[in-house]
């Protein structure tokens, strides 16, 4: 018959390591950390360093956006609800949601991700984030502003270092349709 717990060298190793477990779990990344220590990251993706995190409800274009309502102290912090776009002329996409963005063009083996931020000497705000092409990654940003007439279309354009043009302009509508097929 087994005995009843009592505490032996095993109990007196273990509690601790499961104590320090416990703790640790809620310092590294996918709870809520960058497991960096430099601060929470912007709906998944931190803004990068030398940008200030802002909320981009507060962009111009945010009434384009699924952004929650207002509230008596600014923009929603927590950024826009989900939301897919597409470009099917440039096969291009783009998932906004919070205060971060995705754009995939599969066509092109191009993805970035970003942070809505502001880069000092940058004439406003935009997505901060990183470009890979082929597996290289590089620091890039997506420039975003309202679509022309009153409807929800968005234009952007993604830009590398010194402001070169990568991809768009993107004219970006909403869309749950499939991009189309690659050439």
């Amino acid at each position: 018959m087994n005995a009843p717990w009592h505490p032996t060298w095993r109990g007196a190793l273990l509690a601790p390591m499961c104590a320090a477990w416990l703790l640790l779990a809620g310092c590294g990344p996918g709870v809520g950390g960058t497991g960096d220590g430099e601060g929470p990251p912007v709906s998944g993706f931190p803004a990068p360093a030398g940008t200030t995190a802002l909320p981009v409800c507060g962009a111009g274009f945010a009434d384009r956006l699924a952004c929650p309502p207002a509230t008596t102290t600014g923009p929603a912090p927590e950024g826009s609800l989900l939301l897919r776009l597409t470009d099917p002329a440039a096969r291009a996409a783009v998932v906004v949601e919070g205060n971060a963005v995705e754009l995939l063009a599969p066509c092109s083996q191009l993805r970035f991700q970003g942070a809505w931020a502001q880069r000092p000497g940058d004439a406003g705000p935009r997505y901060h984030g990183t470009l890979t092409v082929a597996g290289v990654a590089s620091a890039a940003s997506l420039q975003v502003e309202a679509g022309s007439g009153s409807g929800s279309s968005l234009q952007a354009q993604l830009l590398a270092e010194a402001d070169r043009t990568v991809l768009g302009p993107l004219l970006l509508a909403p869309s749950v349709l499939a991009l189309p097929a690659c050439p």
